[in-house]
C-alpha cells in the first residue's frame, strides 16, 4: 500500500498534540479539584484531539470511512462543551442549547452514511485529500458557526468581567477561543485548506494550547461568570461599627453583623501589625472569596 504522505497529513497528526497536551494539563487540575466544568473541557479537548489525528490518518489512507466516521468526535466535543460552558455560565444545563446540537447532530448523522457525502479530492498543490461535500459539509459548517459563537461569547464574557489581577491569562483565553473557533470556520467555509494544506488543525492547535495554559495558570477564570455577590457590608473603621449592609443569599441574613466587622478587623489590625506589608485586598476560600476595599474611614466588604 503506498501511503499518502503529504504536508497536509503531517499538519493534522501533529495538531492533535496541542489537544493532547491540554487534556493532560487540565487532568492534573481536575485530580486535585473535580469540577464540572473541567471534566467537560477535558472531555472536549480530548475528542478534538483525536479527531485531528484521525483526520491525519484518513489523508494518509486516502479512507473515506475513516473521515466519515471520526464526525463521531466533533459529536462528543460538541456535547461536552456546551455542557461545560454551561456550567461555567449558569451552573446547569441550557435545555435549548442541548436540543438545537442534538438536532443538528442528529441530522448529521443522518446524511453523513451517503456515499456522495464523502469524497477524494485534490487540493490545488496536487496532493490527494478527502473531503466532505453536499449537505454535510453545510451541517458541519453551521454546526461549527454555532459552537464558535457561543465559545466567543462565553470567553469574551470572562475578558470583560475579569479584573486586572486576571486580565492577562484572560486576554489569552479569548485569543485561543478567536483562533480555536472564528478562523478556523473562516478557513473551512472559504477552502483555505486547499490552497494551505492543514491550516484549520495547525491554527486550532495553537488555539487550544493557549487557552489551556490560560486556565491552568488562572483556573479563577472559568468560574468568573457564575459568580454571585451573597453578602456587602460597609464597616467604620473606627468604630468597628457596620453602616450598612445588604445580603443577596438567605444563608447569611441571620449572622450577626457586629461579628463580621469584628472578625474583618481583626485580620486586618493583625495583618497590618504583623507583616507591615499594606492592606487584606481579598480572603480566599475553598467555595468563596471576600474582597475588601479601603478609604480613608470605612471598609467595603464584599463577599461572593
Amino acid at each position: 500500500m503506498v501511503l499518502n504522505w503529504t504536508v497536509e497529513v503531517v499538519i493534522n497528526l501533529l495538531s492533535g498534540i496541542p489537544y493532547l497536551l491540554a487534556f493532560y494539563l487540565l487532568f492534573n487540575h481536575f485530580k486535585k479539584h473535580k469540577d464540572n466544568i473541567i471534566l467537560s473541557l477535558m472531555i472536549t479537548w480530548l475528542a478534538y484531539g483525536f479527531f485531528w489525528i484521525s483526520n491525519g490518518l484518513a489523508y494518509l489512507y486516502l479512507n473515506t470511512e475513516i473521515f466519515r466516521y471520526n464526525k463521531f468526535f466533533l459529536i462528543v466535543a460538541s456535547y461536552s462543551l456546551i455542557v461545560g460552558f454551561d456550567y461555567m455560565m449558569h451552573e446547569r444545563i441550557n435545555p435549548f442549547e442541548l436540543s438545537f446540537i442534538t438536532l443538528f447532530n442528529g441530522l448529521i448523522l443522518f446524511v453523513i452514511f451517503d456515499d456522495e457525502s464523502v469524497t477524494i479530492d485534490t487540493l490545488y498543490n496536487g496532493d490527494l485529500t478527502v473531503s466532505h461535500q453536499g449537505v454535510v459539509r453545510d451541517l458541519l459548517t453551521i454546526l461549527g458557526l454555532f459552537i464558535s459563537a457561543i465559545y466567543l461569547y462565553y470567553t469574551f464574557r470572562i475578558y470583560s468581567d475579569s479584573t486586572d489581577k486576571y486580565k492577562k491569562y484572560a486576554s489569552l483565553l479569548f485569543l485561543g477561543s478567536i483562533l480555536f473557533g472564528p478562523v478556523v470556520i473562516i478557513s473551512f467555509f472559504f477552502q483555505l485548506g486547499k490552497t494551505i494544506p492543514g491550516i484549520a488543525a495547525l491554527i486550532s492547535g495553537i488555539g487550544v494550547l493557549f487557552m489551556a495554559i490560560a486556565i491552568q495558570k488562572s483556573p479563577q477564570l472559568i468560574y468568573l461568570l457564575s459568580v454571585k455577590a451573597i453578602k456587602l457590608s460597609i464597616i467604620d473603621e473606627e468604630s468597628g461599627l457596620t453602616l450598612y449592609s445588604y445580603d443577596w443569599s438567605q444563608d447569611l441574613m441571620n449572622v450577626e453583623n457586629t461579628l463580621i466587622s469584628s472578625v474583618i478587623g481583626s485580620i486586618s489590625s493583625f495583618t497590618k501589625e504583623v507583616f507591615q506589608k499594606g492592606q487584606v485586598r481579598e480572603i480566599s476560600l475553598s467555595e468563596s472569596i471576600i474582597y475588601i476595599f479601603e478609604s480613608d474611614r470605612k471598609s467595603v466588604v464584599y463577599g461572593k
